[in-house]
């Protein structure tokens, strides 16, 4: 078993191409687990920039291959928000390669939730908004970043930017732990929440400070609405629909930043995804 010690020794080792040596500084590696980090820290001596390349692709190889392995897990839980959040948590454990300095998403969620009602004495969804987009100060990240991490919610909570799915789906799973019914819907290019007040149907616009939008004006503006894009507004996204768009954020931010692994690896997982949801048509 590998402990901090060793980690200069394990470093040294990286610049040897065999794949049998590799495989067994990765066993080494993974066996320090959350200390990984915090031993880099405190290296007597910096690693060189090619072992750094050479760990973290050694460490993204392993991530992708748990992903990927994991990845159906979440297909077969009962509820949608239960789906919606374990395919989430799958992901920004990835991204963050599973190094265990981060609170899980769970944890992070519960904290939002409990923190609500210690502020607010109402179960109110446009409450619940004015808490995420004004209070924390979750907002969208500019529209010309294309960053990965804008798709991972933990990362969100963490920099307080995120994609409009990104900062949709925390509402969504905030307002679920607080029993409010809180929905998505699949708006072409721009993803809002659905919400219900006062027997009124709102949709809400979380990547803007969460304003809330009567969808009768959306349809005066866009008089032109073609029957598909009428559908997804009066129609709830599965979480199956809402992961699958995430997939494609991905792919996109990915490719853009010519990380190529990763971006097959959301491709397969949308594969995956697509093929599980066929079956049961």
């Amino acid at each position: 078993m590998a402990n901090e010690t060793q980690l200069p020794y394990l470093l040294k080792l990286l610049d040897d191409d065999s794949p049998v040596v590799q495989e067994a500084i990765l066993k080494e590696l993974r066996a320090l687990g959350p200390r990984l980090e915090e031993a880099l820290i405190h290296l007597p001596e910096p690693p060189t920039p090619i072992q750094k390349k050479v760990l973290q692709d050694i460490l993204q190889a392993e991530s992708r291959q748990w992903l990927q392995e994991a990845w159906s897990s979440w297909f077969f839980l009962k509820g949608e928000k239960a789906k919606l959040e374990m395919a989430m948590s799958l992901l920004a454990q990835f991204q963050y390669e599973r190094n265990g300095v981060h609170p899980p998403l769970e944890s992070l969620l519960d904290d939002l939730a409990h923190e609500y009602l210690t502020l607010y004495e109402k179960k109110d969804a446009s409450k619940l908004a004015e808490f995420l987009f004004q209070t924390k100060k979750l907002k969208g990240a500019p529209s010309d970043t294309i960053e990965p991490l804008h798709s991972n919610l933990m990362y969100v909570l963490e920099k307080k930017l995120g994609l409009p799915i990104s900062l949709t789906i925390i509402y969504i799973l905030v307002g679920h732990r607080l029993s409010m019914e809180i929905e998505g819907c699949n708006f072409p290019r721009h993803f809002l929440a659905r919400v219900s007040l006062e027997g009124k149907i709102f949709l809400v616009d979380c990547f803007n400070g969460g304003k809330f939008i009567d969808p009768k004006e959306i349809i005066k503006i866009n008089q032109n609405l073609s029957p598909v894009t009428y559908d997804i507004l009066q129609n709830i996204p599965s979480a199956t629909a809402i992961i699958s768009r995430v997939l494609r954020n991905l792919i996109h931010a990915y490719r853009e930043k010519e990380e190529h692994a990763n971006g097959k690896l959301m491709m397969v997982l949308l594969e995956d995804l697509e093929e599980n949801n066929n079956s049961f048509k």
